[in-house]
């Protein structure tokens, strides 16, 4: 409830307020065998005052199914031939202020026949109970965290197995709150000023346990923030919390949000827009100016009004050479260059949303990835022709190393615009300024810079395939030590452990050494004079 005060009163007046029933059903799932004791509780926390109306229905038939607060299933019998039930129950709850509806609690009863079960498992501080396959179970999200945690009991090529948990329904309390004092804000009612709210979203993203949900809410956060930072304490807040967000520490939650390009594309569009206001009130004329978080680091410029006779190039790079180089034929256009490094984000990009967001200038394919820096590049005011004459150079770190004749493409996103797809129109690959540790892009026009690869069909280095040929002889070498001291314990201890069973198992076991002994021979014949048939005698 909200309330909100617009003109002063001087009198007393009668305010009704009515609570209307939070309703929830426990347990949050169920999944038993035909003539087990199943029991579903409608339970009333909020709203329970006086007479209160329990009704209960299902996905099954229609009508009220019960009108008791404890629902038994004790009861349901499959019918002939039918190997189990599915329902969904809920319960709503009636008092005189009106009706509170529950959640969906999914029930599942298996022939007593049924014999797949996934075993009881202890997984990140939950017991999970025998569960039948094709089942799931639903438990409430942590302590500190709202929603439900689910587990789905698979089967694997005849094998009952479980699935990775999913917190994908889990919320924290604080990300909440974060939240409401937002929507309280954009509201006009008194939430505190912007900078305390930056201050503790910044806190709140440091957190390294955060659920999908909680990263969509603080990037919701900073959407709605971004263009009321006020101070220069507010746009650094702003600026270490969207680095903390993209942490590579927050890779794995990243992952499972759905759409996630778009989210990181709203995170470098504000945090473009608060480096350029950083820059803009910087006290300093004519010197970069540079803020530096783990993740995200800013470099810019304001320049004089004087315009120098013979301008030269302005450099704003960091101290390992990636950034950009402005040349002399614009630099007497503008007041202000700024650059943003984003170094994390393209460990969060998704390789399957990518691909459907590009042009033609690049071509969809399977195999696309950003592996490179992303540097964000804006000037102001704007070129008069939007294309420069001598192109702007952005210097990318190569993080896209071990590949041989990779194809690299200089690309571009506009951030700011929700539809814009990434292309490399403007943009050519300098590769003779290019090096192992940075790539080199000309490019006519600014804005957001990535390097994109097509890694279908590329080789590995030889460098890179002599490591993997390493590590697989040293693996090789230590399986063949294993299997050889297996194979002697059971010569030489024949008389206990004989049986059919140790036959098969000394079986595999010459058969595993034999292939380790092919693999480690492999890597020498190749490197060695051995004729081609004597290597393929030995694969």
């Amino acid at each position: 409830m909200v309330c909100k005060g617009v003109d002063t009163i001087n009198s007393s007046v009668p305010v009704e307020v009515k609570v209307i029933p939070v309703v929830a059903v426990f347990p949050l799932s169920v999944a038993a065998t035909e003539g087990n004791t199943i029991t579903l509780t409608c339970e009333v926390s909020v709203g329970n005052e006086g007479f209160i109306e329990i009704l209960w229905y299902n996905s099954k038939q229609a009508g009220v199914v019960s009108q008791t607060r404890q629902l038994s299933l004790s009861n349901i019998e499959l019918s002939d031939g039918d190997q189990s039930y599915k329902a969904e129950y809920w319960c709503l709850a009636k008092n005189s202020d009106g009706t509170g509806r529950s959640q969906n609690v999914p029930v599942y009863i298996l022939s007593s026949d049924f014999n797949e079960f996934c075993f009881e498992d202890y997984d990140s501080g939950y017991t999970w109970e025998e569960t039948p396959v094709g089942t799931s179970v639903i438990k409430h999200c942590p302590s500190g965290t709202i929603g439900t945690v689910t587990r789905l009991c698979n089967s694997n090529d005849g094998q009952s197995v479980w699935g990775d948990l999913s917190f994908s329904n889990c919320r924290s309390s604080v990300v909440i709150e974060l939240v409401d004092k937002i929507f309280r804000l954009d509201e006009g009612f008194e939430s505190g000023n912007i900078s305390e709210i930056l201050r503790e979203t910044e806190k709140v993203s440091e957190d390294d346990e955060l659920y999908e949900k909680d990263i969509e809410d603080i990037v919701y956060v900073l959407e709605k923030t971004e263009q009321k930072t006020k101070t220069q304490t507010d746009r650094q807040s702003f600026i270490r919390s969207s680095s903390n967000i993209v942490s590579q520490k927050k890779r794995n939650v990243w992952k499972n949000i759905p759409s996630r390009n778009n989210l990181v594309k709203q995170i470098i569009s504000g945090t473009d827009l608060n480096a350029r206001n950083y820059i803009s009130e910087s006290a300093e004329i004519g010197k970069v100016v540079s803020y530096s978080t783990p993740n995200i680091a800013v470099h810019g410029i304001r320049l004089p009004t004087a315009k120098p006779t013979n301008p030269g190039d302005v450099s704003l790079m960091d101290t390992g050479g990636q950034g950009v180089i402005i040349s002399d034929v614009v630099t007497n256009e503008l007041k202000q260059a700024t650059v943003v490094q984003y170094s994390s984000i393209k460990d969060i990009f998704s390789e399957e949303e990518l691909k459907e967001s590009v042009d033609n200038t690049i071509g969809s394919t399977e195999s696309l990835t950003i592996r490179s820096t992303i540097v964000s590049f804006t000037i102001e005011p704007p070129l008069k022709n939007k294309s420069v004459s001598k192109p702007f150079k952005i210097v990318l770190q190569n993080n896209q190393t071990g590949y041989e004749d990779s194809r690299r493409t200089c690309v571009f996103i506009e951030p700011e615009i929700n539809s814009s797809i990434w292309s490399s129109k403007g943009c050519t690959l300098n590769e003779a300024e290019s090096s192992k540790k940075n790539v080199v892009c000309d490019c006519d026009h600014n804005t957001a810079f990535a390097v994109m690869m097509d890694v279908a069909d590329v080789q590995l280095t030889e460098s890179e395939r002599k490591i993997l040929e390493t590590i697989s002889t040293i693996g090789c070498s230590i399986s063949l030590v294993g299997i050889t001291l297996t194979v002697l314990l059971h010569v030489c201890f024949w008389k206990h452990f004989k049986s059919p069973r140790v036959k098969v198992l000394l079986s595999l076991c010459v058969a595993i050494g034999f292939t380790d002994i092919f693999a480690i021979l492999e890597g020498v014949a190749r490197d060695s004079s051995v004729s081609f048939l004597g290597k393929n005698f030995l694969l």
